[in-house]
């Protein structure tokens, strides 16, 4: 089953670079294996940062997809990639056991520097290099988590199995 790197898949376009563009004036939705950036025009669709996915107009979509959306994501309204952001307390994780991460069916693996970040079943589990690990509710990601998961190299496979952007759930 092949995996996608994000290295090879950026060329289509990365997140980053359309937040960079968008920043003050957007609305960014993040599940455990897509995110979707609405720039008020379009609605952006990426596997993670690095693969984008597909894009549909705000007017050629029903209010309901923004509605699901909302709903069933983090949202995070007028993201600037650009600001400073401070590690600070995490109270939004809560400790679970190590695992050895792999790349999960549908969501992300994310790896930077030994530490690793593994996205699976609406949750987001960050394994530091020193074999820690603590989980956080998909609803319950902050700013410098997200700042996390736009600089670190990404794998994924969700692409062999949901193909187009339209067998998503907000679009059923």
């Amino acid at each position: 089953m092949k995996e996608y790197n994000g290295y090879e898949t950026r060329i289509n376009g990365e997140l980053i670079e359309e937040l960079r563009k968008t920043k003050c004036v957007n609305t960014l939705y993040v599940s455990h294996y897509f995110f979707a950036l609405n720039d008020g025009e379009n609605l952006l669709f990426y596997y993670n940062p690095m693969h984008f996915w597909g894009m549909v107009t705000i007017k050629e979509i029903d209010q309901s997809v923004l509605d699901k959306l909302e709903r069933n994501c983090a949202v995070f309204i007028n993201f600037d990639v650009n600001e400073d952001y401070k590690g600070g307390i995490e109270d939004n994780k809560v400790s679970c056991p190590s695992f050895f991460p792999q790349t999960p069916k549908i969501g992300n693996h994310y790896s930077s520097l030994g530490n690793r970040i593994v996205s699976h079943h609406s949750n987001y589990y960050f394994l530091s290099d020193f074999g820690g690990c603590s989980k956080v509710y998909l609803k319950n990601l902050k700013t410098n988590d997200i700042h996390k998961l736009l600089h670190m190299a990404v794998v994924t496979r969700t692409p062999n199995f949901i193909k187009s952007i339209f067998d998503l759930e907000c679009f059923s």
